[in-house]
């Protein structure tokens, strides 16, 4: 478990410091490296996509999966949708995603913290021996991606689904677009 501090504006305009935690157990690795949710594929997409909405789409996904609270013992590491909702719903979840998508070290360490020391050091050392190939090497400088997402429609962006009056004032195209992206994304759905 790592904690990470992340200082934003909040809603009512007042400047915050908070500390989040994040963490990924033995457990959880072993049931991404295979499926859907391989870490292997999503690592590849990070490093091979041109595309920044994807990036950004992987980067999300990693804080998601890892975000949490840790209980007042120390004993637990809560990952329950209202424990993720602090991070989640909050302006410090888009200060850490610039954060990650601006620059490739900072994401790499994330990453990299969210796997126990035990994990990266095995990890270490089978890249070192040549059995495995290390899933860093060609992560390229994630800069531009801030900028892809100023141009994203709102919806994209706030990751949600379009509002009917967003919709009204989409052209054919940019229509067909956003259900692609819903469908993709969100499972398609209009928000009222």
């Amino acid at each position: 478990m790592f904690k990470k501090t992340i200082e934003y504006t909040d809603f009512n305009g007042d400047k915050q410091s908070r500390d989040f935690y994040f963490h990924l157990t033995k457990a959880e690795i072993g049931a991404f490296a295979h499926g859907k949710d391989a870490l292997k594929e999503r690592f590849d997409k990070i490093v091979n996509s041109k595309d920044g909405f994807a990036i950004l789409d992987q980067f999300r996904w990693f804080i998601k999966i890892g975000c949490g609270k840790r209980s007042e013992d120390g004993q637990r590491f809560i990952k329950t949708e209202e424990a993720q909702s602090e991070l989640l719903d909050s302006p410090a979840f888009d200060v850490l995603l610039e954060e990650l998508s601006t620059s490739a070290n900072g994401a790499l360490e994330f990453i990299g913290k969210l796997f126990p020391q035990e994990v990266m050091d095995k990890m270490q050392e089978q890249i070192k021996s040549g059995a495995v190939e290390d899933p860093f090497k060609n992560v390229p400088n994630p800069a531009s991606v801030v900028e892809l997402e100023t141009e994203m429609p709102a919806y994209q962006r706030e990751h949600r689904r379009p509002t009917k009056a967003e919709l009204q004032k989409m052209s054919r195209e940019e229509m067909q677009e956003a259900f692609a992206w819903s469908e993709q994304n969100l499972h398609a759905q209009v928000q009222e």
